[in-house]
């Protein structure tokens, strides 16, 4: 990056008569340099490089998100040694500069056959940039986004830009595409629903969710109490192989709530928006999401709230919809208590998009009530694991517990009615699971990123009155726990309980269904049976 920095400016130096020579100049040592501050900064903290996950992030980002993360590594002696490193860079260029100035007055010869080299080294670099053109015109010309992030051009900071732009670009366009088709649907009526009685499908969403770290699959700390409770009473059921397509919130949000199958190659754009389905069948649809930013148009809701919340979306899909997050997701819940009350007349499909375990873990939950979890109940011995990785860990655990209170708060407002209510999370995590490392990475696929990142914890909740009045489907959601799945075909599975007849139903994507056939997982362009099961990780 650095040297990019220098050549790119020495190129503009050596433009002649050019009055603009030196404003240009510094320009690119202020732009280029800039670049390699963050790229240097976010590589050493994060194991990251400027790329288009990056900036989107960087875009779904809420301005308190933003502060906390400014808290935690701006402010903080994490930047230390960027800025010194940053800095040398700096003080060589000005040396540099200095030099080239003192060759170019002093020693004329010398300076030209520096030049001379200099050209020569820039051929084959210029060759090298043409070698790669199909590729930028391959990213230029996809279709989706989504297709864009396993495109590879040059690890340069220019190339990084434009992959980014691109993407942004070509979102937008996707979303246009989205409402086109959704106007249709919306227009044609064409769904229905066969269930007299009034019932109620609850969706919870959570976020950020190790799998591994839930007592229901064998972790071994309490965290998840409440849902045990039910499960050995007979109204949970645990499902055991279950995955993500992407570890990404906005793509898994815009592939969960359209019915298209992306193992097949279809994309979210061109198929409904399922709670657009439900409304139009006759049910109540409430969206209340605890990631939700008010401003349409802020650049922190570019991806995911401008899907969620597209004008459009909200006169076709929704009911009723929350207007503010909250701090603790357990405050999302209650507020939808004191605006909405207990549902129990008519057909209601309400949405629970919650904050989870959503780094930074300490803060995803009240410390007075659901610090249950310490350093020291963390009874691990790897040699890279000191007090602070445990402390963050016991975080995340107490953050598991919170969530596991927030899921039964929920249920226990459902209780007493004819309610189905299926949890799973957009994706997983990594909190020092098997490395010194927290968070996502975007990267070539193993064994055990897919095993912490892409496994979901995924799970049905059934009332005792839904119990009673559907002992068949009950018997269904028994049959299929242990199937494999990929949570892009939920909505099948959701027609399927909701008692919906509509076109956009497939009996082989649905879970529940003794037709169901699990498509072929890929997940970032590999097939998951094949990694995740490659090592006894």
């Amino acid at each position: 990056m650095f040297i990019f920095a220098y050549i790119s400016a020495a190129v503009i130096a050596n433009i002649r008569y050019s009055p603009l020579k030196w404003f240009l100049k510094v320009l690119m040592y202020l732009f280029v340099l800039s670049l390699y501050l963050v790229d240097l900064f976010i590589s050493e903290n994060f194991g990251l490089e400027i790329n288009p996950t990056l900036f989107v992030l960087l875009a779904e980002t809420t301005g308190a998100e933003s502060m906390e993360f400014v808290n935690q590594y701006i402010f903080s002696s994490a930047i230390y040694p960027t800025l010194v490193r940053t800095g040398i860079s700096v003080l060589i260029v000005v040396v540099c500069e200095f030099l080239w100035y003192y060759l170019k007055k002093r020693f004329v010869y010398i300076y030209a056959v520096i030049r001379c080299v200099a050209v020569l080294v820039a051929i084959p670099l210029l060759l090298m940039g043409i070698s790669y053109s199909n590729i930028y015109w391959m990213m230029y010309n996809a279709q989706s986004a989504d297709h864009i992030r396993f495109m590879q051009p040059p690890k340069d900071p220019i190339s990084s830009l434009y992959k980014s732009w691109l993407v942004i670009r070509i979102t937008e366009k996707n979303m246009g595409d989205a409402i086109e088709k959704n106007r249709s649907v919306y227009e044609c009526g064409e769904s229905s629903t066969a269930i007299a009685e009034p019932l109620n499908v609850v969706v919870v969403i959570g976020e950020s969710y190790i799998k591994w770290h839930s007592q229901l699959y064998g972790y071994g700390l309490e965290t998840t109490p409440n849902l045990a409770r039910e499960e050995k009473e007979g109204r949970l059921f645990v499902f055991s192989d279950v995955v993500s397509s992407s570890n990404y919130t906005s793509v898994v949000m815009r592939n969960i709530m359209c019915c298209n199958n992306s193992s097949d190659g279809e994309h979210w754009y061109d198929t409904p928006f399922f709670p657009l389905i439900f409304k139009q069948a006759g049910y109540n649809v409430y969206m209340w999401d605890n990631q939700y930013a008010q401003d349409m148009y802020a650049t922190h809701s570019f991806t995911l709230n401008s899907f969620l919340y597209n004008p459009d979306f909200r006169e076709w899909a929704y009911t009723r919809t929350n207007d503010v997050s909250y701090r603790y997701d357990g405050e999302l819940v209650d507020a939808f208590r004191r605006d909405i009350g207990v549902l129990d007349e008519g057909h209601n499909l309400v949405i629970f998009h919650l904050m989870g375990q959503h780094y930074t873990y300490s803060r995803r939950f009240p410390p007075e009530e659901f610090t249950h979890f310490t350093p020291d109940s963390i009874n691990r011995s790897e040699e890279y694991l000191k007090d602070a990785h445990k402390q963050r860990i016991a975080d995340y655990d107490n953050a598991t517990l919170y969530n596991d209170h927030v899921v039964n708060s929920v249920i226990e407002m459902f209780k007493d009615n004819n309610t189905v209510l299926l949890y799973f999370s957009d994706h997983g995590e990594e909190v020092y699971d098997y490395r010194r490392r927290t968070g996502r990475q975007y990267g070539i696929m193993n064994a055990d990123i897919l095993k912490y990142q892409y496994d979901v914890p995924f799970m049905v909740w059934c009332s005792d009155k839904f119990k009673s009045n559907y002992p068949d489907k009950v018997e269904c959601i028994k049959q299929a726990i242990d199937r494999p799945f990929l949570t892009d075909n939920i909505c099948n599975m959701l027609f399927n309980v909701a008692g919906i007849e509509t076109p956009y139903y497939r009996d082989t994507l649905d879970l529940l269904n003794p037709d169901y056939r699990c498509s072929e997982r890929i997940i970032n362009g590999c097939k998951y049976e094949d990694v995740r099961f490659s090592s006894k990780k």
